[in-house]
């Protein structure tokens, strides 16, 4: 078995080498290997030295190093599949930078920190141009954990949480996790506009922002945030608890905010588990864009929206962040949401 193993192994890297080599390197390393014994002295003779081994920056070399497995199931994963398992390069440790492995990232230099240009929680990922999504994170300024910025936006840095909720959130963290839904999640699950929600939000009053509003995106934006503070999970399930309370002991569900909550309840209830509840908020938010006029079979307008400019864009920004996600559910749920 072990001379079996070693001869499959020996044709493998064989014709590894052949096909891997530059034409005119095959053809001499095909008439070397015609003219040997066998493939194991033909691998002989190249690991001698008597037959010029390839340069470090070949391709040949790499792929040599390559068969170099320690079992035959990884010899023929490697063979099989060289481009899901790449040959990772020699590392020499005088290439790597140890300052990397500081525990305290504030130790660092401000040269090196602007060198290195850490990601942090509040660093927008850009591919290319900034899109001109209608949001407000032209406004925010992009914190970082080195070099102790709070990431939080500067219109809520005198944010008196306790006017929207009875949950016990330090103000900070309330305003950091709301900041990293904004920075990094509202393109992509914008269910509110930001500018209008933010203004009524500090205001502690408004058409735009509300107690339950508050409480699910507290939910949603806490369960994101936890990845970089443990402790904001605590608040994402209380904060649910908190909106599903406010929910029940609504009278009307009819409005853009309760739209807005409903959405950001379903993305929660799923965050933690609870699929089947979150559905019952995202069958209800069909209900509540049916009852504002937001969808319709005939296309028909709401003329107190089209009146109203700043009402008419929360209503776009609810109506297509719903629809959005409902096409979404659409697609990957069995149960089929109609519009």
């Amino acid at each position: 078995m072990i001379e079996l193993r070693k001869g499959s192994k020996d044709l493998f890297q064989a014709l590894e080498l052949l096909r891997t080599a530059p034409d005119e390197h095959a053809q001499e390393l095909l008439g070397n290997l015609r003219s040997s014994g066998s493939v194991s002295e033909f691998l002989q003779v190249l690991d001698s030295g008597i037959i010029k081994p390839p340069s470090p920056t070949d391709p040949l070399a790499t792929s040599l190093a390559g068969t170099s497995a320690d079992s035959p199931i990884e010899l023929d994963l490697n063979m099989r599949f060289s481009g899901v398992f790449p040959v990772l390069e020699t590392l020499d440790i005088k290439d790597v930078d140890l300052g990397l492995l500081a525990v305290n990232k504030r130790a660092l230099t401000s040269s090196n920190q602007q060198a290195t240009a850490p990601l942090t929680p509040f660093t927008p990922i850009e591919f290319g141009q900034r899109s001109e999504t209608p949001s407000t994170s032209e406004s925010f300024s992009t914190p970082s954990d080195t070099t102790g910025d709070t990431g939080i936006d500067p219109r809520m840095e005198s944010l008196q949480i306790w006017q929207w909720t009875s949950v016990s959130i330090p103000e900070s963290l309330a305003a950091q996790a709301i900041s990293f839904y904004l920075v990094n999640e509202h393109p992509l699950l914008a269910f509110f506009d930001a500018d209008l929600f933010i203004r009524d939000f500090v205001a502690g009053g408004g058409r735009f922002c509300s107690q339950l509003l508050v409480s699910s995106l507290l939910a949603w934006a806490c369960a994101s945030y936890s990845q970089f503070e443990p402790r904001a999970q605590t608040f994402s399930f209380a904060f649910l608890r908190e909106a599903k309370r406010r929910w029940k002991d609504l009278t009307d569900h009819t409005s853009i905010t309760t739209l807005s909550s409903a959405m950001f309840l379903v993305l929660t209830c799923n965050q933690h588990g609870q699929d089947k509840v979150g559905l019952f908020y995202l069958d209800a938010s069909v209900q509540i864009g049916r009852g504002l006029g937001l969808f319709s079979d005939d296309g028909t307008s709401v003329p107190d929206f089209n009146d109203d400019d700043e009402i008419r864009t929360a209503a776009s920004f609810a109506a297509w962040g719903t629809f959005g996600w409902h096409r979404l559910a659409f697609i990957t749920l069995t149960t089929q949401h109609p519009y």
